[in-house]
């Protein structure tokens, strides 16, 4: 009976460890992916100001529905490489502004079909991004996260 018993704890204890990281991980994951968790960074501030006073604060509901991939898989990558970036930048030294990576460029604009579909079937972009011409949508032009090239 003892011996059982001893092989039978640290089984129930690495199940009850994994599922303990798996809730918090879960959960980390739904905090981190709340427009007020991407609005507690300083640099944010404006950024956040100008999309809740725009047409996109009532289609898009978080800051995510444009900054991420859709799929669970890439958002999970992009959230970890990126998160961790932008945290590393804000702790190693004041930035004026979180300037957009080629990738979250790409992203954005892969992005605008999900609300803009029919409007963008019907456009001739001849390579260019929705973000070439509306780089300042819904962001103004005021403290851009999107450097301008």
């Amino acid at each position: 009976m003892k011996t059982k018993l001893f092989k039978t704890k640290p089984f129930i204890s690495i199940i009850a460890i994994v599922v303990v990281a798996v809730v918090i991980g879960i959960a980390g994951v739904e905090i981190t992916s709340t427009t007020w968790f991407c609005h507690r960074c300083h640099v944010m501030n404006d950024n956040y100001d100008s999309w809740f006073h725009s047409s996109h604060q009532l289609a898009v509901e978080t800051c995510v529905g444009c900054h991420l991939p859709e799929s669970l898989s890439s958002k999970l990558i992009y959230k970890t490489r990126f998160g961790l970036h932008d945290m590393y930048v804000n702790i190693t030294g004041p930035p004026d502004v979180l300037e957009a990576s080629d990738d979250t460029k790409r992203i954005v604009n892969d992005n605008c079909p999900r609300c803009h579909k029919v409007m963008v079937s019907k456009i001739n972009l001849d390579g260019r991004r929705c973000v070439d011409c509306h780089r300042h949508v819904p962001h103004g032009e005021n403290r851009l996260s999107v450097k301008q090239n």
